[in-house]
C-alpha cells in the first residue's frame, strides 16, 4: 500500500491513490518510503550536524578548552606551589582536557560522518539530489522517531553540557581579565577551601588602649607585618622597628617564625596564623590582621 506523503514535494495526500495529487508522481509503498525517508533524513543531518562547520566548530572547541585549562590549572594549582601533584596537573590538566574532548567529542563526529557516507556512498550527482529532496519537504517530515538503525539516532553532535562548561571557563577568564586577582582567589577557596593566596606586603592590627590587669596596661598602638618575597618579615610597632624574623606557607596556614631576642629569649619561637582565601588578611587566635594596599 502506498504512503500518503510524496516525498519528492512532501504534500500529504488524503486518498488512496498511486500518484501524488499535487506533482503528479508515483508514491512509494511503505517499505521503500521509510528507506528513502531514512536516507534523506540521514543526508539531513550529514549537513547539520556531521558537516564541516560542526568539526569546525569542534576543533575551536578543543583549542578553547585546552587554553582555558590550562589557566584553570594555573588557578587551582599556582607556580608558588612547588609540589609534585601540582606540578603534574600544571603539565598535564592541558593536554587531558584535548584528549578527552578529542575522543568524545570530534572523534565520534569524524566517525559518524564517515559510517554515513560509506553506508550510502552517494555520488555528486545523487548528493545534488539529496539536497534539493530535504530542502522541498517541510521539517515535519523528518520528525518522527528515526529507526533504531540509524546513524543519526546514536547522537546529536557535540554534548551540550560540556559546550556550557568550556563557555563558562571562558566566561570566567574574561572576568577575571577586567576584575583582577580576587576572582582566582575565590574560585580557589571554592575548590579548596584550604588553600589561600599567598601573603605579601604589609598588614595592620589597631589595639586600643587597654586594662590587662594586675598592674599592666596597654597604651593605643598599631602593629605591622611586613611580608616580604624571600621567605623574611619585619614587625613596626607605630612605624617604628621592631623584630625581624622567617615565614612561610602551606594553604592557609601562615607560620611566623621569631628568632631569639637578646636578654629575653634564647630559642626560636614559631606560631601559627590562618590566612583568608583571597590573602587579605591573616588571623592568630582571635587577633585578624589587615593588609594595607
Amino acid at each position: 500500500m502506498p504512503s500518503n506523503r510524496c516525498l519528492s514535494c512532501g504534500w500529504a495526500n488524503s486518498g488512496e491513490g498511486v500518484t501524488c495529487e499535487s506533482c503528479g508522481r508515483e508514491l512509494l509503498d511503505r517499505p521503500a518510503y521509510e528507506r528513502r525517508l531514512q536516507e534523506l533524513s540521514d543526508y539531513r543531518d550529514l549537513r547539520r550536524l556531521y558537516g564541516v562547520g560542526s568539526i569546525l566548530v569542534a576543533i575551536l572547541l578543543l583549542l578553547v578548552s585546552c587554553a582555558l585549562m590550562k589557566w584553570f590549572a594555573g588557578v587551582i594549582f599556582p607556580e608558588s606551589d612547588p609540589s609534585a601533584g601540582a606540578a603534574l596537573a600544571r603539565t598535564y590538566a592541558a593536554p587531558l582536557a584535548v584528549a578527552v574532548i578529542f575522543l568524545s567529542v570530534v572523534l565520534p563526529l569524524l566517525v559518524r560522518r564517515r559510517s554515513i557516507v560509506r553506508r550510502y556512498r552517494w555520488s555528486k550527482e545523487q548528493m545534488r539530489t539529496l539536497k534539493a529532496g530535504t530542502q522541498a519537504l517541510p521539517a515535519e517530515v523528518f520528525e518522527a522517531p528515526a529507526p533504531a538503525d540509524s546513524e543519526t539516532q546514536k547522537a546529536k553532535g557535540p554534548p551540550v553540557g560540556l559546550l556550557v562548561v568550556v563557555f563558562g571557563l571562558l566566561a570566567l577568564l574574561v572576568i577575571d581579565q577586567q576584575a583582577g586577582p580576587g576572582l582566582k582567589e575565590a574560585i580557589v577557596g571554592i575548590v579548596d577551601p584550604s588553600s589561600a593566596a599567598t601573603v605579601s606586603g604589609e598588614y595592620r592590627r589597631h589595639y586600643s588602649e587597654q586594662d590587662l590587669g594586675g598592674g599592666v596596661a596597654r597604651s593605643e598602638q598599631t602593629w605591622s607585618y611586613v611580608f616580604y618575597p624571600d621567605g623574611s618579615y619585619i614587625t613596626y610597632v607605630d612605624g617604628y622597628q621592631q623584630y625581624g624574623g622567617s615565614w612561610s606557607q602551606s594553604g592557609n596556614v601562615l607560620s611566623i617564625t621569631i628568632p631569639p631576642i637578646p636578654g629575653m629569649t634564647t630559642d626560636p619561637n614559631t606560631f601559627k596564623a590562618t590566612v583568608s582565601p583571597d590573602g587579605g588578611s591573616f588571623t592568630v587566635g582571635e587577633e585578624t590582621y589587615t593588609r594595607v594596599d
